[in-house]
């Protein structure tokens, strides 16, 4: 149907593809009115990442004043709303920055709730007391650092600082079509040490059409061909067979048909969440086993900002945008393997052993703590 108005609050609880779908209902046929959509959200959760960068990076709030609070003896900067931003469809957006200090009714008739939020972890209450999108809890990868896992461009260029011969390299996938497909090119020297240079992320291509563009990105920007590339590994659900006329094809046979053997990965995702986990360490001389090029955009934006499930704090969300997660984990399964703990059984979960081991909560990851 259609509808001049749609309202959806905690957008921050929704993948980003469900509100989009949604949002195609908000259109009509009177030209005297403007179509609008409003979501509600606090930072945090499986949406924080697409909410961030389509609200509030593209229309910084304006800091105003410091206020303090005598009520609560907190102080609090208050901020106003920045410009609208117009994209190239003509569609215009607006972040209104708020927090429960705008909300007279609640600090009214419920100041004890003001005193909890009071009480959180520094990053919670930066997140839900003063409204901040900086900062983030609840992200699996509390290790990530951006100083020691994203590597300038300039120093990690192909046949200058790597090439065939003190590199193997591969490439790690996850299927999509409606959902991003992801394709990482990792090189891996011999001492293990993995580099992700490059990726490519496009959605609403069918099989041929992403093996195509893969091997098309692959010759034009290093003149690599897929022989050059020791395994290519990817998700289990490219061998899914659908109908094609009178046989079955599965995305791998499309991918095999333009030139590209696929090897299937490993997707027991507790233990590539350990493998990927450990491969983020950062040891004493300061090279982790797993680092990104800077150029790696979407990995580097979406990869740390996962959070932890909800009742599984030893996973990865699966409602949250781990598509690149998700292919460098069947990477890391094949490759990374002696990486995993081997803790008995019976014990507690790898985190809960991991954190004991270091001698206590390291970290922010509140949810597992």
């Amino acid at each position: 149907g259609n509808y001049n108005f749609i309202g959806i609050d905690e957008a921050n609880q929704f993948p980003e593809t469900w509100v989009e779908e949604l949002s195609t209902s908000a259109r009509t046929d009177n030209k005297e009115l403007k179509p609008q959509i409003c979501l509600t959200s606090n930072p945090g959760n499986i949406g924080h990442v697409w909410l961030k960068r389509k609200f509030v990076e593209r229309c910084e709030p304006v800091p105003d004043e410091k206020i303090y609070s005598d009520t609560f003896d907190v102080e609090y900067m208050k901020t106003k709303s920045g410009r609208p931003y117009k994209d190239s469809e003509g569609i215009t957006w607006q972040f209104i920055p708020a927090t429960v200090f705008d909300n007279p009714t609640i600090l009214n008739n419920d100041p004890i709730y003001v005193r909890r939020l009071k009480k959180l972890n520094p990053i919670l209450r930066s997140m839900w007391l003063e409204g901040r999108w900086d900062v983030f809890a609840g992200t699996f990868f509390d290790n990530w650092s951006m100083t020691h896992h994203v590597i300038p461009q300039e120093k990690f260029q192909y046949d200058k600082h790597f090439k065939r011969g003190t590199h193997s390299f591969y490439r790690f996938y996850d299927y999509g079509t409606k959902a991003p497909f992801v394709c990482l090119f990792a090189a891996v020297n011999e001492e293990g040490v993995m580099v992700i240079f490059d990726e490519v992320v496009e959605t609403g291509l069918s099989a041929s059409q992403q093996a195509r563009l893969v091997t098309k990105h692959a010759w034009k920007k290093y003149k690599l061909r897929a022989t050059d590339f020791d395994e290519e590994i990817a998700d289990p659900s490219y061998w899914t067979k659908h109908a094609a006329g009178e046989v079955f094809y599965s995305p791998a046979m499309y991918y095999e048909d333009e030139g590209i053997s696929l090897s299937k990965g490993n997707n027991d995702r507790k233990a590539g969440a350990k493998v990927v986990y450990e491969g983020f360490n950062i040891p004493n001389e300061g090279v982790p086993r797993i680092s990104f090029t800077e150029n790696c955009l979407y990995s580097i934006e979406t990869i740390p900002n996962l959070p932890s499930a909800e009742n599984n704090p030893e996973d990865i969300d699966t409602k949250s945008e781990d598509h690149a997660y998700d292919a460098l984990r069947y990477g890391c399964m094949k490759l990374l393997f002696g990486l995993l703990p081997s803790y008995p059984k019976e014990k507690k979960g790898w985190r809960e052993e991991m954190l004991k081991e270091r001698g206590g909560a390291k970290g922010e990851n509140w949810k597992t703590l």
